[in-house]
């Protein structure tokens, strides 16, 4: 979702859940010259850069983002792979070389089978398929039927 996109479909429901207060609450913060945030993995987020008056060189927002695989996370990336094709972003604009959205997952499981031992790769490939998160709960609803709804 783009961010003009989600300030239009969602903002409205994310000050009510803020204002609202309690568990379910979105969180909100302001990050300033010199600090980092991280955002832990399956967290849905958005970020707006906000200038300060003045602008110039002083004033520079610099986003450093990582799609981040490793042996703790990887069932989880196989099953996002899998289930959530339409949210698999960058690779869409780099033309007859990129790997298609659709068989993005299956070529990835290709190249992990050639750098895994065959009982690891069955075992990280089995606990994706058995995999549950909060985060994509909803994930057979399009962004935009979410949208509709709010």
């Amino acid at each position: 979702v783009s961010i003009g996109e989600w300030c239009l479909c969602f903002w409205d429901e994310h000050r009510k859940r803020f204002n609202a207060g309690g568990a379910d609450a979105p969180l909100e913060c302001r990050v300033d010259v010199g600090e980092c945030l991280f955002v832990p993995h399956g967290w849905w987020h958005c970020v707006i850069n906000v200038e300060e008056e003045g602008g110039g060189l002083d004033n520079v927002s610099l986003a450093l983002t990582q799609n981040y695989a490793s042996s703790s996370n990887l069932s989880d990336v196989l099953r996002f792979l899998d289930v959530n094709k339409n949210q698999i972003s960058g690779c869409r604009d780099r033309g007859k070389n990129a790997v298609d959205p659709e068989t993005f997952g299956e070529v990835f499981k290709e190249k992990l089978r050639g750098v895994m031992e065959d009982e690891e790769f069955e075992e990280v490939v089995g606990r994706s398929a058995r995999w549950e998160c909060g985060a994509w709960e909803n994930e057979k609803v399009s962004v935009m039927e979410i949208a509709k709804k709010g």
